[in-house]
């Protein structure tokens, strides 16, 4: 049965998270795990520490066997097989994630067709959605979004011009997902790139920032909270740290929980 409290959460729930551990001068931590890898087990019991560690805002993926764009890591790609391959199905990812809030989902382009009967499908259990591909129907995208209570993340680049910064944040709700390198694991784009990157979108936006792509260690979190960001999304370290052992995922969640203070 389903936890009632944690269906009640208002649409500005993912931003209040962030600013709330950003009041008492923290960074918000983003994690995003896969239900299903390494396996059914260790994902809930991951789900369950980083619950420990006060993270912000969950973050995860149905599991898909393709159909990503290129800014999707082997890494990634990899644990979303292995929940495919473990018979995860999106029924047990829904049955679980409601009990982590606020959170977000990662909606690759093949579980997309029709926006309506998808994000229709996730409302009340998901708080908000990230598109993993750019889609020319936004608009449309933001709309059904609202409609169905959910928030729509947009994700932006140091790279982008100001007319698609202008452009996504008409219908960007949540957080700013500014990835921080060119793919999810991939070297960091330079320290004033970001920082430059972080000072337009604030001139912008009062959404919060947090920086995704490329951040794996204490280090990329302190250059990040250098550069003005409100928190940090990891996925790919964390990824390879649950699929290594338990005790190696503690440590990473330890330190980047540290990092974060």
């Amino acid at each position: 049965s389903m936890d009632p409290s944690a269906t009640s959460v208002s649409l500005n729930s993912i931003s209040h998270a962030i600013w709330n551990v950003r009041s008492h001068g923290c960074l918000a931590f983003v994690p995003f795990t896969v239900i299903g890898y390494p396996d059914l087990a260790t994902s809930i019991y991951a789900l369950n520490v980083l619950k420990e560690a006060n993270v912000s805002v969950y973050e995860t993926a149905f599991p898909v066997l393709k159909g990503w764009t290129n800014e999707t890591n082997r890494t990634i790609q990899h644990a979303l097989r292995v929940a495919w391959q473990n018979k995860v199905s999106e029924e047990d990812v829904v049955r679980i994630y409601s009990q982590y809030r606020p959170n977000i989902l990662v909606a690759y382009r093949p579980r997309v067709h029709n926006f309506q009967k998808a994000f229709a499908s996730l409302s009340g259990i998901f708080d908000g959605l990230l598109l993993e591909w750019q889609t020319r129907r936004f608009r449309e995208a933001y709309q059904t979004a609202r409609k169905n209570n959910l928030q729509l993340i947009q994700a932006f680049s140091p790279l982008c011009t100001r007319n698609e910064i202008s452009f996504r944040l008409k219908s960007c709700e949540g957080f700013i997902y500014l990835c921080v390198a060119p793919k999810t694991g991939a070297q960091m784009y330079p320290v004033r790139l970001i920082s430059d990157c972080i000072r337009r979108l604030k001139e912008k936006s009062s959404l919060p920032i947090c920086c995704a792509f490329g951040i794996r260690k204490v280090a990329d979190v302190r250059k990040i909270a250098e550069c003005g960001a409100d928190g940090f999304v990891v996925g790919s370290a964390v990824l390879q740290a649950i699929g290594k052992s338990r005790r190696c995922f503690h440590r990473l969640v330890r330190d980047l929980e540290e990092a974060s203070i």
